[in-house]
């Protein structure tokens, strides 16, 4: 299973999704995690599950991505 925390300022969404499932993630509202922040392109990048792993594949963004491994 994976588990996406979102931080904004006080806000926080956790989303969490099955090893079967491909998760993209953008500003584009067809995205399964949208992220609502100038930075962000419409179609930034998606979560992998393969063979067990979790990988993430950045889809050519401007800006490149950050991960934050937590114990969450």
């Amino acid at each position: 299973m994976l588990r996406v925390t979102l931080y904004s300022g006080a806000t926080r969404e956790v989303f969490e999704f099955e090893d079967d499932e491909r998760v993209t993630f953008g500003r584009s509202p067809n995205n399964r995690v949208i992220l609502n922040a100038n930075y962000v392109s419409r179609h930034h990048g998606e979560f992998v599950c393969e063979d067990g792993g979790w990988f993430v594949q950045d889809h050519r963004s401007k800006m490149g991505m950050t991960l934050i491994r937590g114990p969450e």
